[in-house]
């Protein structure tokens, strides 16, 4: 991962900022950097809690060197300090960021991603769409918040793709 790329687009290139938080998201560093460049530049933030999200605690706030891998291997070279990377994880955390709270009772598979899509843009929907006539089946553990997200993300691109070079057609996450 080039970082110092993946910083200067959070920085420079991103209107609002959204976390996707799993229960491993806040210990990569390079995670946690996304997080202080959106905080240094005052991104408006949103943060979606999956079921597999668990708050830092106060202890861990207060010990990232042991809560976050390679916390000051990675990212001291940006300039990037642990009291940094504290004051930006806690204004994420704050409750006055807006928050999307995943609830797996009534959203399975890429069905889930697409809520939560919805719900950012403010436009959640409890539609479903047929499950009849793929043209294209993406494999997902169907309890992995982030093999979820990616699955998500790749059939939107190749559904876009489909309608491009044929008109449509549809793809189907077997997660669902």
């Amino acid at each position: 991962i080039n970082l110092d790329r993946l910083f200067d687009t959070v920085k420079n290139h991103v209107g609002v900022f959204v976390a996707y938080l799993t229960s491993s998201t806040l210990q990569r560093a390079w995670c946690c950097g996304e997080v202080v460049s959106a905080h240094a530049v005052k991104l408006k933030m949103k943060a979606v809690y999956t079921p597999s999200f668990i708050p830092p605690t106060p202890e861990q706030l207060g010990s990232l060197d042991s809560y976050i891998r390679h916390l000051d291997d990675t990212l001291s070279h940006y300039g990037i300090s642990s009291m940094a990377v504290r004051t930006a994880l806690e204004a994420l955390l704050h409750p006055s960021v807006p928050r999307i709270v995943v609830d797996t009772t009534g959203h399975s598979g890429t069905s889930r991603f697409v809520w939560i899509a919805r719900s950012l843009l403010g436009r959640a929907d409890t539609s479903s769409r047929s499950t009849i006539g793929f043209d294209v089946a993406i494999s997902s553990p169907a309890n992995d918040d982030e093999g979820i997200a990616a699955a998500g993300y790749m059939a939107m691109k190749i559904r876009l793709l489909l309608a491009e070079f044929d008109g449509g057609g549809e793809v189907l996450c077997l997660c669902d």
